[in-house]
C-alpha cells in the first residue's frame, strides 16, 4: 500500500519534468510544421487557380479578337449617309470616352459637324503617297499620344487613291497595328453594293 502512494506521488508531479517540456516543445514545433504545409498548400492552390483563371480569361480575349476584329468598315455607294455614320458614331464615342478621339479626313469640311472633344486632322495638309504612306501617317499619330481610342477614317479610297478592292493588305496591316495599340478603326469606303470584296466581310461593313 506503501508503495502504491509512494508512485502516486511520484506521478503527482509529472508535468513538472524536463523530459515533459522537451515533449511538449516537439508537440508543438510539429503542429507548427503542420500548420503551415497547410498555409503552404493553400496558398499554392490558390496562385495556381489564380494563374488558370488568368490563362482562361487571356484565351477568351484573343477568341474574341478573333470574332470581333477591331476595325469596322462601312461600306457603300456614295450618298448613302456614310459619312454621317461615321460623324455620329465619332461624337458619341467621344463623350464616352477617357481618352482621345481622333477624325482623319481628305479636307476640312466636316470639322464643325465634329465635337471638340474629337481632334480633328486633315491629311491633305501632309505629303502622304499611297498606302504606305498613309499607314506611316497613323503609326505616328499612334507614336505621339498613348490614350487614343479609337480613330475614324472617313473616305479611305481617297486618301490611299486605291479602289477597295485593292486595300486587303493594307487592312490587314491596320489590323495587326490595332490589335497592338488596343484601338478600334472605324472606315468609311466607297463603292458599289454588287462589288463588295470578299475579304470586307470580317471587319463587319455595312451596305
Amino acid at each position: 500500500m506503501n508503495l502504491l502512494l509512494r508512485k502516486a506521488n511520484r506521478l503527482q508531479g509529472w508535468h513538472k519534468t524536463p523530459a515533459f517540456f522537451v515533449a511538449l516543445s516537439f508537440l508543438f514545433l510539429w503542429m507548427t510544421k503542420l500548420i503551415c504545409l497547410e498555409i503552404s498548400w493553400r496558398l499554392y492552390y490558390c496562385i495556381c487557380n489564380t494563374r488558370l483563371i488568368c490563362a482562361f480569361m487571356q484565351m477568351v480575349s484573343k477568341a474574341k479578337r478573333k470574332v470581333l476584329t477591331m476595325i469596322k468598315v462601312v461600306y457603300g455607294p456614295k450618298g448613302m449617309g456614310k459619312t454621317k455614320i461615321l460623324i455620329d458614331t465619332a461624337n458619341k464615342l467621344a463623350q464616352e470616352a477617357k481618352g482621345v478621339v481622333v477624325f482623319i479626313d481628305s479636307s476640312s469640311q466636316l470639322m464643325y459637324d465634329l465635337k471638340h472633344e474629337v481632334r480633328f486632322v486633315n491629311v491633305s495638309d501632309f505629303p502622304l503617297s499611297g498606302c504606305d504612306g498613309f499607314l506611316g501617317f497613323v503609326c505616328g499619330i499612334l507614336s505621339q499620344n498613348y490614350d487614343i481610342e479609337g480613330i475614324f477614317i472617313d473616305g479611305l479610297n481617297y486618301i490611299t487613291k486605291q479602289k477597295a478592292a485593292e486595300l486587303d493588305t493594307f487592312l490587314e496591316n491596320l489590323e495587326t497595328v490595332a490589335e497592338k495599340a488596343n484601338i478600334d478603326f472605324y472606315i468609311t469606303l466607297n463603292g458599289m453594293n454588287e462589288e463588295v470584296p470578299e475579304f470586307l466581310k470580317k471587319y463587319n461593313f455595312h451596305e
